[in-house]
């Protein structure tokens, strides 16, 4: 079984790893991929994780009862876009929070 205390040590670690030199977390790839992976395994639990950008909740995503099925709901919009496997969620998810804001 994993603790509270393991699971918080590894984001703390995770995050400490990549800053972006504004106050934020730049989030790579592969702990993407890490995070879909966790939201995957526990997908009977209904985790959501929240992605944010520019310091806002921008996107979050949850695994449907199939665990490769992952839900994207951009928050300002509310469109919900659907990913049948971890590397492609988590290559979306990276171009959407790195990607330049529209002007």
């Amino acid at each position: 079984m994993i603790s509270i205390n393991s699971i918080y040590g590894f984001y703390q670690t995770l995050f400490s790893q990549f800053p972006s030199g504004n106050g934020e977390f730049l989030m790579t790839y592969d702990a993407i991929q890490d995070l879909l992976k966790t939201v995957s395994f526990y997908n009977t639990v209904n985790i959501t994780q929240t992605f944010a950008r520019d310091g806002e909740p921008y996107i979050t995503v949850k695994a449907g009862k199939d665990k490769n099925i992952f839900e994207l709901t951009f928050l300002e919009s509310g469109e919900i876009v659907h990913y049948q496997d971890i590397p492609t969620a988590a290559k979306a998810i990276e171009e959407m929070l790195n990607a330049d804001p529209v002007l």
